[in-house]
């Protein structure tokens, strides 16, 4: 549901209906850092009980995937050296794909130390 205004700067729609869940957490995410204070405030717009977006509000909601070569190094890097050899490929490299964003990282192994 939503109206239209006339403003001094034109016509503008107003939106009447309460916010997702997830547009409640985003709005929140920018006002508390707290994720109970953030489950109040989505609360308040969405004019619900807080315990009905506590869980929700409580996990971290983040965009995309986090992965980068520094990161999928350290974790190559803590194989016993053993394994490390038996990941070489035939060009050389330990080749990791990330699963979730397809990126491939191509590791040097004498650069795992």
């Amino acid at each position: 549901m939503s109206a239209t205004w006339k403003t001094k700067w034109g016509v503008r729609r107003v939106r009447r209906d309460s916010p997702t869940i997830e547009e409640a957490l985003i709005a929140a995410e920018s006002l508390a850092a707290d994720p109970g204070q953030r489950a109040e405030i989505a609360a308040s717009l969405m004019g619900v009980p807080v315990d009905e977006v506590r869980t929700l509000a409580a996990t971290e909601l983040s965009r995309g995937c986090r992965c980068d070569p520094d990161y999928v190094r350290s974790v190559i890097a803590r194989f016993p050296e053993g394994e490390r050899k038996d990941m070489v490929g035939d060009d050389g490299m330990i080749r990791v794909d990330c699963a979730f964003c397809s990126s491939s990282f191509a590791i040097e192994p004498h650069a795992l130390g």
